[in-house]
């Protein structure tokens, strides 16, 4: 069983708070004098720790020539501060959204004349491909271009970024290689693209992977032949290179299959 100190700690006072209102539980009413010897905590330190708590509802001053703190009862106070902590928190998580949308309105594209190759990016590896994908698709907002082929880093194909561009007006093409395809999980993967609203078709075989977003951004990647397994991912972020895949997308685009039963 833990003690009140490590909860208390746990619950968001500090160490020394946590000490302190122990000590003014155990006294009921003290001076901060009494309360630094008592909890061990020097004196210059607990005067502020005094304001923290009452400002926290753990203490209130009693009136009187000599200035002493009263503990309040512990199920009020930690009531009253279990409801002050889930007021910041849905107060931060307000913030955070808002500052998200402002922050997403202030970035920018890189522009492809600052430097030479500035406007390369290549990573090695699944996971930084994946959360860079994720990024880009959280942030895109006309057009998704998508050749989908074997191995897939997602066993669902589609990402929930995607849906949620889709839901947010964002059109979505995807090319998908036939390849060797277990029925059962080919219906439940086009039965979910079909719901999020993807537009498919499907070819034989393709290239490679690569998306193109907004028609000035391009991430591919291919099988990397000195490391087995892995992966290496490109992202491009020039509008006139973009709107050359762009336009190989379409041409492929135009010679697939529409139909589901392959």
């Amino acid at each position: 069983m833990e003690k009140p100190l490590d909860l208390l700690n746990q619950a968001g006072l500090s160490k020394s708070e946590a000490k302190v209102y122990v000590k003014l539980l155990e006294r009921g009413t003290s001076r901060a004098s009494e309360l630094a010897i008592a909890s061990g905590v020097p004196r210059q330190n607990v005067y502020i720790i005094m304001e923290s708590l009452m400002d926290k509802g753990f203490c209130i001053i009693k009136p009187g020539k000599v200035k002493k703190y009263v503990s309040v009862d512990p199920e009020v106070a930690l009531t009253y501060y279990a409801e002050r902590l889930e007021d910041e928190k849905n107060k931060q998580q307000a913030a955070l959204k808002e500052l998200s949308s402002q922050l997403r309105q202030i970035n920018h594209k890189v522009p492809a004349s600052i430097r030479p190759l500035e406007y390369i990016e290549i990573m090695s590896g699944k996971s930084a491909a994946v959360q860079k994908f994720n990024t880009f698709a959280i942030n895109v907002k006309h057009e998704i271009l998508e050749f989908v082929k074997a191995p897939y880093a997602n066993p669902t194909v589609l990402y929930e970024q995607e849906i949620a561009a889709i839901k947010r007006g964002v059109k979505a093409y995807f090319l998908l290689e036939m390849g060797e395809w277990e029925p059962k999980r080919k219906h439940i993967i086009l039965q979910k693209m079909q719901k999020a609203g993807v537009q498919v078709r499907f070819l034989e075989q393709l290239p490679l992977k690569l998306v193109v977003f907004d028609g000035d951004l391009v991430m591919f990647n291919f099988p990397d032949p000195l490391k087995d397994g892995s992966l290496t991912t490109m992202m491009i972020y020039h509008e006139d290179f973009a709107s050359m895949i762009r336009e190989t997308f379409w041409h492929y685009w135009n010679n697939a299959s529409t139909k589901t039963i392959f």
